[in-house]
């Protein structure tokens, strides 16, 4: 099986007991001074992966028999699976119209898809608007370039050699045939279209959250009322309070590259919550000009951004897919527009309560009134490990963490 894509961010709600080598494994125990049991799960071959890892679902549920546990699971596979399926860009499928197939037909016909497909770039181009181009799914003719070095990079960085950076021109050209001028939509027909042939859709920014969403309203279909599901620990969705009262725990990792679990800080919920998590420690390369290269380009470069931010994670009263595209663009704007953006939206949508926190490394401490706190080190294990990170806060976070 392939290495699991480990969590940006840590819901702290005790998954020991499953294990990703047994997916038909689960935990289940009785909630204390409650009638009902917490039952956990982490599921994995889904069809979603990053540079070839496996993306791992967690998911938690609280009822009040054990054998309701086993169809949600099953519910939760089945959904996922076929989600993952139709947003996939680069493996086509049976029977299926999927982002792939767009793609292919780049230039060609219209294809006919699902209609949750259609939602989702309907959602997906109006944050494009929202965010003022920050966070967009059309990019994905200057993505491709950027996958294939990035591939490219990672095989001769685990043989011990550097990766290559495509070029100024290369982006440049392909920057061309990016934008929503270029996809033509049909919620009547259902169709897709990409008027050039080099037009590209990449949903890797949002996909996430959007399938976690769509899954999420399955279980409250299916009459599941208190509950997390989290893919691959960068999307998540907190439904209802826990039984026992207690709040939610959201770990924030350092983003150190190598991926060890180093937590700087934790932040407290009650309910009804989703987050996502961006960071550059994830999907990266080391290239030949001493350089390392993450995914999240920015639309105005066409370069992976690189404002001093090496994550940030987002809080949101709104769907999770909502949260996953914020992530994206509060990492991309450079700090004082991105904690401008945040302030202005809550502004404009008090319900949203939209939180966020990013980390910097120390030598990269911004000039500015932030509320901001300053790490050493992190807990690893129980045990303290170097982390020279500091968090910024949006106020609204204030007696919801340790930090702040």
């Amino acid at each position: 099986m392939r290495r699991l894509i480990p969590f940006l961010i840590a819901i702290l709600i005790g998954l020991s007991a499953c294990t990703p080598a047994d997916e038909s494994k689960y935990s289940c125990a009785k909630v204390e001074g409650t009638s009902q049991y917490r039952c956990s799960a982490v599921l994995t071959g889904l069809g979603a992966t990053m540079g070839g890892q496996d993306i791992s679902v967690s998911f938690i549920a609280y009822v009040t028999k054990k054998s309701s546990f086993d169809p949600l699971v099953e519910l939760v596979r089945t959904e996922t699976t076929r989600l993952n399926h139709l947003f996939d860009k680069y493996t086509a499928y049976d029977g299926l119209n999927n982002v792939k197939t767009i793609n292919d037909k780049a230039g060609i016909e219209p294809v006919t898809v699902d209609q949750a497909l259609i939602d989702l770039l309907l959602l997906a181009r109006e944050w494009t608007t929202i965010t003022q181009g920050t966070f967009d799914v059309s990019l994905g003719a200057v993505l491709d370039i950027w996958h294939d070095y990035r591939d490219d990079g990672r095989t001769k960085n685990e043989n011990g050699q550097p990766g290559t950076v495509p070029t100024v021109e290369e982006l440049t050209d392909a920057a061309q045939y990016t934008g929503w001028s270029f996809v033509e939509i049909d919620d009547v027909a259902n169709t897709v279209y990409l008027t050039h042939e080099r037009a590209s859709l990449d949903l890797g920014g949002i996909s996430k959250g959007y399938t976690t969403d769509l899954v999420s309203i399955e279980l409250r279909k299916a009459g599941l009322t208190n509950f997390l599901l989290s893919f691959g620990g960068s999307s998540s969705v907190i439904q209802g309070e826990k039984p026992d009262g207690n709040n939610w725990i959201v770990g924030i990792r350092a983003p150190i590259r190598g991926n060890p679990w180093v937590e700087l800080d934790k932040a407290y919920f009650q309910s009804d919550f989703t987050l996502s998590s961006s960071g550059d420690d994830q999907n990266y390369y080391y290239a030949d000009n001493e350089v390392y290269y993450h995914h999240l380009i920015d639309p105005k470069t066409n370069f992976p951004a690189d404002h001093g931010v090496r994550s940030v994670t987002v809080f949101i009263k709104d769907d999770a897919a909502i949260a996953e595209a914020l992530s994206k663009a509060l990492y991309i704007l450079p700090l004082d527009e991105a904690y401008a953006f945040v302030t202005d939206y809550n502004t404009q949508h008090p319900e949203a309560e939209l939180a966020a926190i990013w980390i910097v490394d120390n030598d990269q401490i911004p000039t500015g009134d932030y509320p901001m706190k300053t790490y050493t080190q992190g807990t690893s294990n129980g045990t303290l490990s170097d982390a020279p990170f500091t968090l910024i806060y949006t106020p609204n976070l204030q007696g919801k963490t340790n930090g702040y």
